[in-house]
């Protein structure tokens, strides 16, 4: 085990994938998209801050932006929540192999200390050589299982536009309807006769 920054426990890389995997959902998917439908009629673009994209993906390289957020936020409470755990789980494996990448240099750097002993850069040398294998067989099982980030995101953004087409095509029928109907009204109770008119005024 390699502890990642200044823990009380050591995390295998399965353990800090997981764990990724929690904080990821628990920001996108409970906290993000709670606070947009707690907006209502703002655009979630506007809602949506550089820090919530910042801690979801680790760092100021946004690993989602805020139209995938905002597609994401459109879709039927049950299809969001599959998306928004799929998503979760591609973020996740991304900030995964950008962890690992970085503790695999550390100890690389650390091996090839010339002021080390032989005996510590063997040791080094060892746990480096067994952190990539465990990383190896923990993106092996879990690309299995996950599709990749990109192609999740094009999928929530099809879906997405096809609610939000959906979602307008239904605004401009009542649109339509209530200009209908609002021309109806105008012939019908036309006051150039009073009778009518007047039942229009009652």
């Amino acid at each position: 085990t390699v502890e990642y920054g200044p823990r009380k426990f050591a995390l295998t890389p399965r353990s800090h994938l997981q764990k990724l995997q929690d904080e990821i959902e628990a920001k996108l998917c409970h906290g993000v998209l709670v606070k947009i439908d707690k907006a209502q009629d703002k655009y979630p673009e506007s809602i949506v801050t550089d820090d919530d994209l910042k801690e979801i993906s680790g760092s100021k390289s946004f690993l989602i932006d805020r139209q995938t957020v905002r597609y994401l936020s459109l879709l039927p409470l049950r299809k969001r929540s599959v998306y928004c755990e799929k998503i979760s789980k591609s973020i996740a494996l991304s900030r995964f192999s950008r962890d690992m990448n970085q503790s695999i240099d550390l100890l690389t750097i650390a091996e090839q200390n010339p002021n080390l002993p032989d005996k510590r850069k063997s040791e080094l040398r060892y746990k480096r050589e067994s952190l990539k294998d465990s990383i190896d067989m923990t993106l092996s099982l879990h690309r299995e299982r996950n599709e990749p980030l990109n192609r999740v995101m094009a999928q929530i953004s099809s879906e997405g536009r096809r609610f939000q087409d959906r979602a307008n095509a239904r605004a401009l029928d009542l649109d339509s309807a209530g200009a209908s109907s609002g021309r109806v009204r105008a012939t019908l109770f036309d006051c150039s006769d009073q009778l009518l008119c007047n039942l229009e005024k009652n």
